[in-house]
């Protein structure tokens, strides 16, 4: 016969525990962060300001996509940032305590981990009814604090998800033993996880599902002694809450298919059917899922360790560990006092967890990034708690204090030897500034950020973030509007800015600034010097440079004989003209792209302040001549230049080389001539 599970029907999660967890949790963590917390402003930049963009849209009710993947879709749900976004609203809209927006999702992200690890320290004490679990607690978070403040402190998504994943197999393994009153516990976890990732279903699904199967098996034997489970009333209440915990987090993935084909479901049906990167083999995969026992903060160096040992030093360590924590509990090694049946389904359920981490491990796309799977940090926490606290629960406690203190000094020793960082994790992802509102000459403006490669994006959604708070809207290439999000792409009627509302924004620099400062971004203004090349041709990349032009979608600035192929469909520039009172010549120095041959000619249109003027098929290199009415030249003091091309073929589709890009014209130089 089975060992039965002991317990008081009556005994309830101390919630006394919990609090005492959870503001010690909170209180020391916030008390390492407060410097940053309650600090000068910050304003994101990187990854922060794309998931700011969603918090953002979260305050008004119009989130329903999870953060950005690398892979053009959306992670499944908002949870995350309708928490953040309540945190905005609360520290920074009504009661002023924290400066920036920023500050207060750090605050809120402190705040729910603290709560997913104090229910989980509450349920194992419920569990296990002995306080030395607590010392078990807290000698593991000693070993790994360094893991553990990055999990508290960090809003960053990967890591985001270690809190509820630990919440998830403890109180899995509750109600895997017969206590009922666990179901929407681990109902709501699963609802979290699967809206922070999409892998999340493959890895919560199976022990969700053994813990439904667990309490089947109880069920069925009439070993239920919850009375959430007896009480019919309160069984009615626990799958009702449960259910409406689920409806709750399907609305918006509900919404999202309304949107089909156009929505984040077709995205990452397409992502799955598309030709991926190389994916690791099953030894690699193995010893991505060991690096996290020994805290190897950089894992992805297995990328090209193909032939990496199966039987490698860290993966016998994470067996070790896995082997402790099933046969430690059993009455043949520790005659445990306390029961054994508990510590052992937990052990089951981490072994589990650990199953299919490895076999997401193997369907990784891309580099084996510690942030890849940084919940499996959760299953190893797991796994050393019931090995210390086997090691502990007999032992007298004037022992146990020595042991105690020898386990801290130790802790003391490694804990810098893996790379530990107590700083809030976005502290380098936030710069200072930011916090007054965008200085706009006239009202109405449109901004479109140039976006074109990855060097210049951390801080361009930076200023995404800014215009965003300062009401002005924004727009991007379409190539980047899963970061900036899906309905900032701009279209040609934007760039033709027949309005004159539209403004160009350029970033200058390539890396990122201490401090935001519109010094850092060219754009058109009243002071920008006035173009006039006195029918010269000045080079473009020079031009930009010195932000005589700006220009979208186009490359950084280069060296003054370089060119600038035109890859996409349009490019739009801007820049300051003088009043004319005559025809004002534009020229523009090109060479079209003709595939060794195999393409004739490449045609481009040209349009001034919105209305086409020109047209013209470039069989060869040279100067392409526009004469502008002064009239349409006199529209406006920015003049808005739109070069349309067909971009035909790319030189793969001709079998020239691997280059996937619609190359169509060469663009070298740009020049004005005012008539006398």
């Amino acid at each position: 016969m089975s060992e039965p599970v002991r317990g008081n029907p009556a005994n309830d999660v101390e919630w006394r525990s919990w609090w005492i967890v959870f503001l010690a949790v909170f209180a020391m963590v916030l008390a390492t962060a407060a410097g940053f917390v309650f600090g000068p402003y910050r304003l994101e930049v990187g990854d922060f300001a794309a998931n700011a963009l969603n918090i953002i849209r979260a305050k008004s009710f119009h989130e329903i996509y999870g953060n950005y993947s690398r892979w053009l879709f959306n992670h499944p749900g908002p949870f995350f940032f309708y928490v953040y976004a309540l945190g905005e609203i609360i520290l920074v809209d009504l009661l002023h305590v924290v400066p920036s927006p920023h500050q207060a999702h750090v605050f809120f992200g402190i705040l729910l981990q603290s709560g997913f690890i104090a229910s989980s320290v509450a349920i194992s004490l419920f569990l296990v009814r002995d306080k030395r679990i607590l010392v078990a607690w807290i000698l593991v978070a000693c070993l790994g604090a360094g893991i553990g403040y990055i999990a508290v402190s960090s809003i960053w998504a990967p890591h985001v998800l270690f809190g509820p994943y630990l919440l998830l197999l403890i109180s899995s393994t509750a109600l895997s033993l017969g206590w009922f009153r666990f179901l929407p516990v681990c109902v709501f976890c699963v609802c979290v996880l699967c809206h922070g990732h999409i892998a999340q279903p493959v890895l919560t699904f199976p022990v969700f599902l053994a813990a439904i199967l667990g309490f089947a098996w109880v069920a069925k034997s009439r070993q239920v002694l919850d009375p959430a489970w007896t009480s019919r009333s309160k069984r009615v209440r626990g799958l009702a809450i449960s259910f409406v915990i689920v409806s709750v987090f399907l609305i918006p993935l509900i919404i999202d298919l309304t949107r089909c084909p156009d929505c984040n479901a077709v995205r990452v049906l397409t992502y799955m059917k598309s030709n991926h990167d190389q994916t690791p083999r099953f030894n690699q995969a193995m010893n991505y899922v060991a690096s996290y026992f020994v805290f190897d903060r950089k894992p992805e160096w297995l990328d090209t360790a193909r032939d990496v040992k199966l039987g490698s030093l860290k993966v016998l360590f994470e067996l070790l560990v896995v082997a402790a924590a099933l046969l430690l509990p059993t009455k043949w090694l520790l005659n445990l006092k306390t029961s054994r049946v508990e510590l052992q389904r937990l052990a089951l359920f981490c072994v589990l967890a650990l199953v299919f981490s490895t076999l997401w491990a193997l369907r990784i796309t891309g580099p084996l990034y510690e942030f890849n799977s940084f919940f499996v940090y959760s299953i190893v926490g797991l796994l050393g708690l019931l090995v210390v606290y086997c090691l502990i629960a007999r032992l007298p406690r004037p022992v146990l204090l020595v042991f105690s203190l020898l386990w801290m000094a130790c802790a003391f020793f490694i804990v810098p030897r893996y790379n530990a960082n107590f700083e809030v994790f976005s502290k380098h992802s936030t710069i200072l500034g930011g916090s007054e509102p965008v200085h706009f000459e006239k009202p109405g403006n449109r901004v479109v950020i140039n976006q074109i490669d990855g060097q210049d994006w951390g801080i361009n959604t930076g200023l995404a973030v800014r215009l965003t708070r300062s009401k002005v809207p924004y727009f991007v290439p379409r190539d980047w509007t899963y970061v900036f999000g899906w309905e900032t792409g701009y279209t040609e009627e934007l760039l033709k800015n027949k309005d004159g509302g539209m403004e160009i924004w350029n970033a200058k620099v390539n890396h990122l600034p201490s401090e935001f400062t519109e010094r850092d971004y060219c754009r058109i203004r009243s002071d920008s010097p006035i173009l006039d090349t006195h029918g010269e041709i000045e080079k473009f990349n020079p031009l930009k440079a010195r932000c005589a032009i700006v220009a979208t979608p186009s490359a950084r600035p280069g060296k003054p004989d370089e060119w600038e192929w035109l890859s996409a469909n349009v490019l739009a520039l801007q820049f300051r003209s003088r009043s004319a009172s005559k025809p004002v010549d534009l020229s523009f120095e090109v060479f079209p792209y003709l595939g060794n041959g195999k393409i004739k000619s490449q045609h481009m249109n040209v349009l001034i302040n919105g209305e086409d003027i020109a047209s013209e098929d470039v069989l060869g290199p040279g100067i392409v001549h526009v004469t502008v009415a002064p009239a349409l030249w006199n529209r406006s003091a920015t003049t808005t230049v739109l070069l349309k091309v067909d971009g035909k073929q790319s030189p793969k589709e001709l079998g020239l080389s691997s280059d996937e890009r619609r190359l169509s014209i060469g663009l070298l130089g740009v020049g004005v001539r005012y008539a006398q």
